[in-house]
């Protein structure tokens, strides 16, 4: 009991405690606009608004580059001084911003034959001209956040996030209200509108900050390239691992299964939030450890926050039919099997992204991370392949849970070789 008290009154927990919070506060939107939209929109049509977002997520992910990783590896240890947190800020959002927007317009051109014959949509190219505008919204909101995270400012961030939310939220259920909720005027709310609420309102904040970076000389050195482009290859093969499952559901099968795996992904990620919260305060403690007795102590920290989420999906993987029915409604009675089969897959999740923090932030290694997300890749891209056609819409659960054990065991073993090799 002592222990345990003097782990709720450190600081790390209180961190812990307020992004969760704020984390949780917005996934709680997040389920808001599914439980609209499920009630709105048929199985197929959501389906495809859940494909639409997917390429969102997955480019905006793949378009980062590398420099969310550089932020938190490479900002806390420099924010005592203004004018080299500045300079950082300032050139790895221009090297971030010419590089995606040269990548969306070449993707958006691409986009209608890549649709006939994979993804098999065929919604109007004015719907993905819409997706591909909130792509830099979610970049620019990501990179922002993450400085914001990397400073320690956790409370602030989360409050524009969620300030933000309302805001959109009132806007949707406008065009619920005139019966006028189409897929682009989701999109628009929710990709475009949202984000651009959450940059007005901490730009706004940060007024004389920005006026600084805006001021300041762009400094190429400030972009650590070797370390931004090991780790953009290392996140954009786990970022594709974690949506080649939808694409190849939506390949093989019929819209209306897609929509049921799409709201039980919802649900996952609704899960992960709590993971992504508890990583985003243990990476500055991370970046600053210098000896092995402190990243052992971060360790074991980490894996004891991480019991939360593994909690979290013990819970989803056990409730019962009628819990999911009653909150999706009979007409995506579906998920509640797919969602607990899901959730035990994704056990292994918190604790295997302990090692990550280690490898990105205290010895810069992402190496080790594109090893591991490559097989991770192979094996639920094969795993798809052979397992929907067989098993149909519960493929890719058996296919993530071989994944998730290959992740644990590969990253705790490097992880043990190099701390090793740490001063103690």
């Amino acid at each position: 009991m002592r222990r345990l008290l003097h782990i709720a009154r450190l600081p790390t927990t209180k961190e812990v405690v307020i992004n969760t919070f704020g984390n949780y506060l917005n996934v709680f939107f997040t389920a808001f606009y599914a439980l609209l939209l499920v009630r709105i929109m048929t199985p197929s049509q959501y389906g495809v608004l859940s494909v639409l977002f997917a390429i969102t997520y997955l480019l905006a992910n793949v378009l980062d580059f590398g420099v969310t990783a550089s932020i938190y590896s490479y900002l806390p240890p420099i924010l005592h001084d203004r004018q080299e947190t500045y300079k950082f800020i300032k050139a790895n959002f221009v090297f971030q911003t010419i590089l995606s927007t040269i990548a969306i317009v070449l993707l958006f051109i691409f986009i209608q034959p890549v649709d006939n014959a994979i993804l098999k949509l065929h919604v109007p190219m004015s719907s993905f001209f819409w997706t591909f505008v909130s792509i830099p919204m979610f970049i620019w909101q990501n990179s922002l956040l993450n400085i914001f995270f990397a400073a320690r400012k956790f409370l602030i961030a989360n409050i524009a996030l969620n300030i933000a939310n309302v805001i959109k939220t009132s806007i949707l259920l406008y065009f619920i209200w005139q019966k006028n909720a189409t897929i682009n005027a989701i999109i628009i709310t929710l990709g475009i509108i949202g984000p651009l609420l959450f940059i007005v309102i901490l730009v706004y904040n940060r007024y004389p900050d920005v006026t600084r970076i805006l001021k300041t000389s762009f400094d190429r050195s400030s972009i650590r390239l070797k370390y931004t482009l090991t780790f953009f290859l290392s996140s954009q093969l786990f970022n594709l691992s974690s949506r080649v499952d939808l694409f190849m559901l939506s390949f093989y099968l019929p819209k209306a299964e897609v929509g049921y795996y799409g709201l039980s992904q919802k649900i996952i990620l609704t899960i992960l939030t709590s993971v992504n919260s508890i990583t985003q305060v243990l990476s500055p403690q991370f970046a600053k450890a210098n000896t092995r007795t402190e990243v052992q102590s971060h360790i074991k920290k980490a894996i004891l926050y991480m019991s939360v989420p593994t909690l979290l999906f013990i819970i989803a993987a056990i409730l019962p039919t009628w819990v999911y029915t009653l909150i999706f409604t009979m007409q995506y009675e579906k998920t509640a099997l797919i969602t607990r089969l899901l959730s035990a897959s994704y056990l292994l999740y918190g604790i295997s992204a302990v090692p990550s923090l280690f490898f990105l932030y205290t010895i810069r290694k992402p190496i080790h991370l594109c090893v591991n997300n490559f097989v991770f890749l192979m094996i639920i891209s094969f795993g798809c392949f052979w397992l929907i056609p067989r098993f149909g819409v519960l493929g890719p659960t058996i296919a993530f849970f071989a994944c998730f054990i290959w992740s644990t065991i590969y990253l705790f073993g490097y992880y043990f070789i190099e701390v090793k090799k740490m001063k103690e």
